[in-house]
């Protein structure tokens, strides 16, 4: 049980550095934004292959800043299972997460199985969109 206590320890270690990481980077972006020189670049794009590049960054910059946002809920969950004595359960069924599997990904919040089966419904769902 030691060796487990241990391994957890290391992995809530890793949870804390990462979401520290994300927290300067998240910080950094959103700092970026209010960059008076963006601003400015943004009201004085006279140009519409200008204007389009403009907005394509925008989105590429929201689209990151909801990565980031996202993987730190996961960090924090994942940080609140440990509190709670759950880290390594499978939220879904309730079975043990290998522990190579916590390694890799300390986040994981389901077993293998449990992932493929959400991972096969949101593909399923997506494909039955037609655009």
């Amino acid at each position: 049980m030691a060796s487990a206590d241990l391994n957890i320890a290391v992995l809530k270690g890793r949870l804390r550095e990462r979401r520290e990481t994300m927290l300067a980077t998240i910080r950094a972006r959103l700092h970026q934004s209010d960059d008076p020189a963006l601003l400015s670049l943004e009201n004085h794009i006279a140009e519409e292959d200008d204007r389009l590049i403009a907005d394509i960054l925008n989105e590429s910059d929201i689209v990151l800043l909801n990565g980031e946002l996202e993987e730190l809920g996961e960090i924090d969950a994942a940080l609140s299972r440990v509190s709670a004595g759950t880290f390594g359960q499978c939220t879904v069924c309730g079975i043990d997460i290998p522990a190579q599997r916590l390694v890799v990904l300390p986040t994981a919040s389901r077993c293998v199985v449990c992932e493929a089966r959400v991972e096969h419904e949101q593909a399923r769902r997506h494909s039955t969109y037609s655009f």
